[in-house]
């Protein structure tokens, strides 16, 4: 079994590390694999939204929302994604 080193510390293969509300890193055969935390329809809290019929909507990780937005008929809502 291969073992990665970040930070000072040592994590087995398939082990997870948080980096802050950053990335998501995971053990792989000796390498650590990182991707940011808030990735595809999510995107990192505190973010501006310049759109004034969408809103951010919690999700159940602390770090990350996904965005709402208003329907025509102003009842229905539908999730989007956001763009850069």
């Amino acid at each position: 079994m291969r073992i990665c080193e970040k930070g000072g510390y040592t994590y087995e293969n398939g082990e997870k590390l948080e980096v802050g509300c950053e990335s998501v890193c995971t053990c792989r055969s000796g390498k650590m694999d990182c991707v940011d935390r808030c990735s595809g329809p999510f995107f990192r809290k505190g973010k501006k939204i310049e759109d004034p019929l969408c809103s951010a909507k919690d999700t159940e990780d602390p770090c990350c929302s996904v965005l709402v937005c208003a329907g025509d008929t102003g009842d229905n809502k539908f999730y989007a994604h956001l763009t850069s």
